[in-house]
């Protein structure tokens, strides 16, 4: 599901190029969710900056994406013992547990089509 995940991101970030218009396609929340599982899925932890910059909207629109998402209990921020001025975020438990099964349902989706990825 960690394949998927890079590669719906990965897809998401090609679909703005064609476009040329990366408004157009802005789901901040969707972005920093598959951004998270998948450094979830690779043992990574994320700093919040790195995940506003995956979010591919402004810094601002990122961090208030962030703050929805953890009160909505899917992301988790927490401070870096080694330095103050930084701070990370991780999926939650609940987070991994959604993303799971959205993307296990849609690879099924996908399997019923007669698709690969």
């Amino acid at each position: 599901l960690g394949t998927l995940a890079r590669t719906l991101y990965a897809a998401r970030r090609m679909r703005a190029k064609l476009f040329g218009d990366a408004d157009l396609f802005a789901e901040p929340a969707w972005d920093i969710l598959l951004d998270l599982y998948t450094a979830h899925c690779e043992g990574k932890l994320l700093p919040v900056t790195s995940a506003c910059i995956g979010a591919s909207v402004p810094v601002t629109t990122a961090l208030r994406w962030l703050n929805i998402l953890e009160a909505k209990s899917l992301i988790q921020r927490e401070s870096d013992p080694n330095d103050a001025r930084r701070t990370y975020v991780r999926i939650s438990p609940l987070g991994v547990a959604r993303m799971e099964r959205m993307l296990g349902e849609f690879d099924e989706m996908l399997a019923g089509a007669g698709s690969g990825y």
